[in-house]
């Protein structure tokens, strides 16, 4: 009487995936969905109006609007400059 054994349906927990790689969340996903949670508060603390003025600009809009295009046009200001910096570095 010898009786093979009868093989599992499903791999036991704990054993990896037949890729060989353990399951895990992407660090990249786990720090964007932090800044999207971050932003959704900050959109919701400085909803408030302001006025503000630029060269001839007269203008009214939420806060939160202020500091995103300020923010954005820092970020773009610095890719530029990095960029001619680079281009510069290159040339010599």
């Amino acid at each position: 009487m010898n009786e093979e054994p009868i093989p599992p349906l499903a791999e036991p927990t704990g054993t990896k995936p037949a890729g060989g790689k353990k399951l895990s969340i992407p660090p990249g996903l786990v720090a964007a969905v932090l800044l999207v949670v971050a932003l959704i508060f900050f959109v919701v603390q400085n909803g408030d109006d302001v006025a503000f003025e630029w060269l001839v600009f007269d203008m009214t809009g939420p806060l939160w609007v202020v500091i995103l295009v300020a923010a954005v046009a820092g970020a773009v200001l610095n890719e530029v400059f990095g960029f001619i910096r680079r281009r510069r570095r290159r040339r010599r």
